[in-house]
């Protein structure tokens, strides 16, 4: 049987996907695993609540991949189609399916509601990566932040990148993890159950001349502009962005280097090598 090499790549990443992925090869847990259930929904804020006073960063919020996270139809068709699919028939593969919800929907894995319903049930798993998700982590447990390591501390305090912040709603406490890439990386680096990394964000950062600039994530995802970071609010020069443009966003792409990749053959057999050239 002959392969299109755009189907046989597609076919080796599916299988490394679940493959690698499953938990038979090596003992231990993801990092953030004993945060599934350990809150209930009732401890977590509703975006809609952030809504009444952080109007212009919940009105980009609602227009990036950020909010999208669980409910984009990419992530449901990768989500439910496949890996829940798979997890049915190898129970093996659950405790790493439920995982991704760690990072795609945290507050439903944090409150045990997984898998989570379909976003056509417009359940709270669609706050996706929200308000609360973010700005309630205090830190990364171990030395390198993976697997939604993140530490999280529910409750009236919300962490920040601004000093000498007070609000009528809530506490408000300046933490400088907010501003490293290091807390990006709780979720933007993954390695499956036998040590290998599926992406590795973060560490590709580090090691590149960005990190050695100090220029994190957020300085290029979470661009500062002028405005307020609240109804009531002075305006700031530099409120941070919260649309996280990236790769999938054309302005962005704009600035990039373009590079084209083909196989030296068209079909081959399974399992034969097939050399890219860029």
């Amino acid at each position: 049987m002959k392969l299109r090499t755009g189907a046989y790549a597609g076919a080796v990443l599916s299988a490394f996907i679940l493959v690698a992925g499953s938990p038979g090869g090596q003992e231990g847990q993801w990092a953030g695993d004993e945060l599934k259930g350990k809150y209930p929904y009732d401890r977590f804020e509703k975006p809609g609540k952030c809504l009444r006073c952080h109007t212009d960063i919940y009105r980009q919020w609602e227009q990036s991949m950020m909010a999208q996270a669980y409910t984009h139809h990419w992530d449901e068709i990768e989500y439910f189609d496949l890996a829940v699919r798979h997890a049915t028939v190898n129970p093996e593969l659950k405790p790493v399916v439920d995982g991704c919800n760690g990072c795609h929907t945290p507050l439903a894995f944090m409150a045990g509601d997984v898998t989570p319903p379909r976003p056509s049930e417009k359940s709270r798993a669609n706050e996706s990566v929200s308000c609360e998700a973010c700005h309630i982590i205090t830190g990364s447990k171990g030395d390198t932040p993976v697997n939604f390591s993140y530490v999280p501390s529910p409750g009236r305090v919300k962490y920040g990148n601004r000093e000498g912040v007070e609000s009528p709603e809530h506490k408000t406490q300046y933490l400088e993890f907010v501003r490293t890439a290091e807390f990006c990386g709780t979720c933007h680096n993954e390695k499956d159950p036998y040590g290998i990394w599926v992406k590795s964000t973060q560490l590709e950062w580090k090691e590149g001349p960005y990190a050695a600039q100090g220029v994190p994530c957020q300085r290029c995802h979470m661009p500062a502009a002028p405005g307020k970071n609240a109804k009531m609010s002075a305006t700031h020069p530099d409120v941070a962005q919260h649309l996280f443009h990236g790769a999938h966003d054309e302005g962005k792409l704009k600035g990039a280097i373009e590079m084209r990749i083909h196989p030296e053959v068209r079909e081959t057999e399974p399992g034969f090598p097939v050399r890219l050239t860029a």
